[in-house]
């Protein structure tokens, strides 16, 4: 993955300063970023079970670092790409609530908290709907790979069925620790500050072989619960859908550019301004 990566990057530059005749400009630029946004996850087990309903989507905030490459294109092809790269700390949590009443066992609530880092590799493609670089939209597409480093789980009760009161388990054994998503995303695009819808569609299960949320000892135990196995019979893989709205902040690094004066390297160029290198 990161030889790909590296490789890649690689390409984009060599492409970029390739013909330092033409009108062009290539930036590079890192930065930071924050989004609030949604996350759910979809298990049709689940949502067969009347027995048990939670929060199906809870807001999850994700925080963290860029570093892009920009290509501009020559007037009057109006358009930029960049391929760029983010570590974003991540961190969500699902509440259930049980209904086990009819199994002699008092009603109970579990939450469980996931923390994690994304690594993120994607493609922009920004679009200029005026004269000289004006009006511009972008659009994303790319993967994430989220790490899931922590999971908790508390329980509103006490039983002595939970395996949460094995000293030696670990609730992260259960989860795919490596989850793999596309993403794509919307946004405008001002350069030094961009603002933008993201999308994360999952393409991993999240679970880890055959486990389910509902597998905590008690709910699950066949002995209080024996028509548990009539709805969870089969293992269904659970995929995660996220939908936020994201500010990047970004700082140009350093830009090659051509002017009506010649080629220029510009260190620490901020902020640029793409107009003024068409007349």
């Amino acid at each position: 993955m990161r030889i790909k990566t590296t490789f890649l990057i690689t390409v984009f530059f060599l492409l970029s300063v390739y013909n330092l005749k033409a009108q062009f400009i290539f930036a590079t630029e890192f930065g930071a970023t924050a989004g609030l946004g949604i996350t759910s996850l979809s298990n049709t087990n689940f949502s067969f079970d009347n027995n048990v309903n939670g929060s199906n989507s809870t807001f999850s905030p994700r925080y963290g670092g860029r570093f892009a490459m920009s290509r501009l294109g020559k007037h009057p092809y109006s358009c930029l790409i960049s391929i760029y790269g983010e570590y974003l700390f991540n961190n969500f949590s699902k509440i259930y609530n049980f209904n086990t009443s009819s199994i002699g066992v008092e009603n109970y609530s579990k939450a469980i908290k996931f923390k994690g880092v994304d690594y993120i590799a994607a493609l922009r493609y920004v679009y200029f709907f005026g004269n000289y670089y004006q009006h511009p939209f972008y659009a994303d597409l790319g993967l994430s790979i989220s790490n899931i480093s922590s999971v908790s789980e508390t329980n509103s009760i006490e039983s002595p069925y939970f395996y949460s009161n094995n000293t030696n388990y670990d609730p992260l054994t259960n989860y795919n620790t490596d989850v793999k998503a596309i993403l794509f995303g919307l946004g405008i695009y001002k350069k030094t500050f961009n603002l933008g819808i993201r999308f994360y569609i999952g393409i991993d299960d999240f679970f880890n072989t055959d486990y389910d949320f509902t597998q905590d000892g008690l709910y699950n135990n066949l002995s209080l619960n024996p028509d548990y196995t009539n709805i969870y019979n089969n293992h269904t893989e659970a995929k995660i859908f996220s939908a936020e709205l994201k500010l990047e902040i970004n700082i140009p690094f350093f830009s090659i550019a051509k002017e009506c004066r010649g080629t220029i390297l510009r260190p620490f160029a901020f902020p640029i301004r793409l107009r003024y290198f068409w007349k």
